[in-house]
């Protein structure tokens, strides 16, 4: 009982930012996120939106899910922007990414940069809740290269 009490206040006091470009998936995920238990959700509309809410030491999260590929300022551009920050070096970043051809080397740019994990599109809801357990530390959700 005091596992559950833990887990779900943790869950209602992590804040998260959403970064996708793409309504529908930013939906998706979002409605994840909720099913999930988490209440405090920031969905940016772009991600310029997202550097703007990250430069802004008043906003506080603990976790960024970020799309890679955005107009403007794309996800791997967002990563390393938050790594520079020193208010930001502690907040966990999930990158989410399309299956493409170049997709090793663009994984091994975000490790690079100092990424936590990464899920590939698409992906099934219990994939992002054990990507999210697991670098949050609430426990294990297998290895970063899991796909759905």
């Amino acid at each position: 009982m005091d596992n559950v009490r833990r887990s779900s206040s943790l869950i209602e006091r992590a804040r998260i930012l959403v970064v996708e470009d793409d309504a529908m998936v930013k939906s998706i995920v979002v409605e994840y996120l909720q099913a999930f238990g988490f209440k405090r959700i920031v969905a940016a509309d772009s991600s310029r939106h997202a550097v703007r809410l990250l430069n802004d030491q008043g906003e506080g999260f603990d976790l960024v899910l970020s799309d890679w590929q955005m107009p403007g300022v794309d996800g791997l551009d967002l990563l390393r922007l938050s790594r520079k920050i020193p208010y930001r070096q502690a907040m966990k970043f999930i990158m989410i990414t399309s299956q493409v051809p170049e997709e090793r080397i663009k994984i091994a740019k975000a490790r690079q940069a100092g990424v936590d994990a990464y899920i590939v599109k698409p992906f099934k809801g219990r994939l992002l809740r054990d990507k999210i357990w697991e670098v949050l530390g609430w426990g294990s959700g297998g290895n970063n290269e899991a796909k759905a």
